[in-house]
């Protein structure tokens, strides 16, 4: 399951930097609102990450501009052109003229069944070979958020641990990789 809207918050009005607080402020109420409205039994609620504040050219120099990039992830049902008119409009309604919101990228939310039949055969082939499926949900983003658009089913699946991935020294343990390989063969030889 993957989800992903990214708005890039841009303000070139007066006082550039000292309005983006306040816009800091404002994403985290709407998100904490939102996830007290909506939830997905495996994703639950919504949430944001700022990850990318750029402004200014030197220390001396008063700013021409601020920008912002969020990474807002969405929940099933919810869509990234109603999330952002309903951001700006808190920005309007809190007074902050000259902040511009766009979107930068949008991945679609997606969910399916863990009893749906791929999630079932891969995991009687885990089963097999005596490896305890765990079906879950995750709030990160991937190609199966495409994919699932025009796949009947949709899972993402795959040898090592999320703690290891995208990180600065990521690694799968060769165990793990011949454990994937070994679930894999027997899902394909199985069907």
């Amino acid at each position: 399951m993957a989800v992903r809207s990214m708005p890039l918050i841009r303000n070139a009005g007066k006082a550039r930097l000292k309005k983006m607080p306040a816009v800091w402020r404002i994403l985290e109420k709407f998100t904490a609102e939102t996830a007290r409205s909506i939830s997905h039994p495996l994703l639950g609620g919504p949430t944001h990450s700022i990850g990318l504040i750029r402004g200014g050219s030197s220390a001396n120099t008063v700013p021409d501009y601020c920008e912002v990039h969020v990474d807002r992830r969405l929940l099933p049902g919810e869509t990234a052109k109603d999330y952002l008119m309903e951001l700006r409009l808190r920005l309007r309604e809190a007074g902050l003229e000259g902040v511009e919101v766009s979107l930068s990228r949008e991945e679609p939310p997606f969910a399916n069944s863990p009893e749906s039949p791929l999630p079932r055969r891969l995991a009687a082939s885990m089963q097999a070979l005596k490896h305890a499926p765990v079906t879950s949900g995750a709030p990160w983003c991937s190609d199966a958020s495409v994919l699932s658009k025009v796949c009947e089913d949709t899972v993402v699946w795959g040898p090592g641990s999320i703690e290891q991935a995208h990180t600065a020294n990521e690694y799968i343990e060769a165990s793990c990789l011949q454990t994937g390989a070994d679930i894999l063969r027997h899902y394909f030889l199985s069907q």
